[in-house]
C-alpha cells in the first residue's frame, strides 16, 4: 500500500490588508501568493491531506475568512482533503457560528464531538482527532469534550492528535496559560492509551519533543523566514521532517522580493539588539554580541547550531537577554532542534 503523503502548516495569519506590517513576518501580506504555492507544490507532491493548526487568519474578520476560505475551496476541489483545528487569533472578530460556517463546508468530519468545533477524520487506519482549544475563549477542552475525546482514542485505529496550543510546557513560557492546554488530565489520558504523536502549534518555530511515549511536533509559521512546513508520511512507519517552501520555483517574483524582505527584517532585528547592548557595554562589544546573536538566528535558519553551546561569547550575548525569555528560549532549540523523527506503531 502506497504511504499516506500529509503537508501539515499553522499560524498563517492570512490578511487582505495590502498595508498589513511585515516588518517581523516577511511575508504576511503575501498569504494568498503563499497559499498558491502550498497548492502547486502539493500537487506536484502528490499529497493525501492538508492539515492547518489554527491561526488561520490575522484576526478572523470576515472579508479575511471569505479571502482564506475561497483559496482553500481550490485545494479541496483538486482532491486534497483539509483538516483544520481552531486558533486563538480565528475568534478575535468571529463567533462559533462563523467560524462554522466558514471552515467546516471545506471539512469531512468522520465524527463531531457535540460539544465543541473539535472532530475525527479516519483515513486508512489512522484517525485524526482535530481539536478545538480555542473557541470557548480559554485555552481547553470543556468535560463534555474530553469524555467524547476519550471515546475516540478508545477506538482501534491508530491516533494522531491535532491542536493549536501546545501539550507541553517550556521553559521561557514565562505565561503558560498562552501556550499550554489547561486540562491536567490531557496527557495522563492520552499516554495512558498509547497517543504516539500529536502537533501543534501558536510558537511560529518548529521542533520537537518528547515524553515518554509521546511526541509533539510544534509546526512552523510559513510567512515567517526560513518559510517551512511539516511533512508527514505514514507507511509502514511514520516519518516527519520540516521542509521549506519552493518559492523560487513555484513564485520567482515573491522569492526575489522574500530575499529583501528577509534582509530588511534581519537589518531590524540586528538594529534592536545592537541598541539594547550599547547601554551595557562599549561599542566594539556591543557590535560583537550583536553578530554573535545575528550568527545564530542565520544558523537556525540553516539548520546549523552545534557550533554555538560552546561559545563563550554567544552564551554571554544570551544571559543578557534572560528577561525576555530569549534565553530559554534559545538554549531550548539549541538541545531541541532536530527537523525530523521517525516513529514506529
Amino acid at each position: 500500500m502506497k504511504p499516506l503523503r500529509i503537508v501539515l502548516t499553522a499560524d498563517f495569519h492570512f490578511s487582505t490588508n495590502p498595508n498589513i506590517s511585515d516588518q517581523i513576518i516577511p511575508l504576511m501580506r503575501y498569504g494568498k501568493e503563499v497559499l498558491d504555492i502550498f497548492f502547486k507544490q502539493m500537487q506536484d507532491m502528490h499529497i493525501d491531506l492538508f492539515i492547518l493548526c489554527g491561526d488561520h487568519t490575522v484576526s478572523g474578520k470576515k472579508q479575511d475568512r471569505e479571502a482564506f476560505q475561497n483559496e482553500l475551496f481550490k485545494i479541496k476541489e483538486a482532491g486534497i482533503p483539509i483538516l483544520m483545528t481552531t486558533g486563538n487569533h480565528d475568534f478575535d472578530l468571529c463567533s462559533v457560528e462563523e467560524y462554522q460556517d466558514t471552515y467546516f463546508p471545506l471539512l469531512d468530519c468522520t465524527d463531531k464531538d457535540p460539544s465543541s468545533l473539535s472532530y475525527a477524520y479516519v483515513k486508512d487506519n489512522i484517525r485524526f482527532l482535530v481539536m478545538d482549544d480555542s473557541s470557548q475563549k480559554k485555552i481547553g477542552f470543556s468535560e463534555e469534550t474530553m469524555q467524547w475525546l476519550k471515546k475516540q482514542i478508545a477506538l482501534p485505529e491508530n491516533i494522531i492528535f491535532l491542536s493549536h496550543h501546545n501539550l507541553f510546557l517550556n521553559a521561557w513560557h514565562k505565561n503558560p496559560l498562552q501556550y499550554q492546554i489547561e486540562n491536567k488530565d490531557l496527557i495522563p489520558l492520552l499516554k495512558e492509551y498509547g497517543v504516539k504523536l500529536s502537533f501543534t502549534a501558536h510558537q511560529h518555530v518548529p521542533y520537537i519533543q518528547t515524553q515518554d511515549s509521546l511526541t509533539e511536533i510544534v509546526l512552523p509559521a510559513p510567512l515567517a523566514a526560513p518559510f517551512q512546513y511539516g511533512y508527514l508520511e505514514i507507511g509502514d512507519e511514520i516519518h516527519y521532517e520540516v521542509r521549506n517552501l519552493d518559492i523560487k520555483k513555484y513564485n520567482p517574483l515573491l522569492y526575489w522580493a522574500s530575499v529583501q524582505k528577509v534582509n530588511n527584517c534581519h537589518e531590524l532585528r540586528k538594529n534592536g539588539f545592537l541598541k539594547f547592548f550599547k547601554k551595557r557595554y562599549d561599542l566594539e562589544t556591543a557590535e560583537r554580541m550583536t553578530d554573535s546573536l545575528q550568527r545564530w538566528f542565520d544558523a537556525y535558519e540553516k539548520e546549523d547550531l552545534s557550533s554555538f553551546e560552546a561559545d563563550p561569547l554567544f552564551l554571554q550575548t544570551i544571559h543578557e537577554l534572560h528577561d525576555s525569555g530569549y534565553e530559554e528560549y534559545i538554549l531550548f532549540l539549541l538541545k531541541h532542534h532536530d527537523s525530523s523523527i521517525t516513529i514506529t506503531y
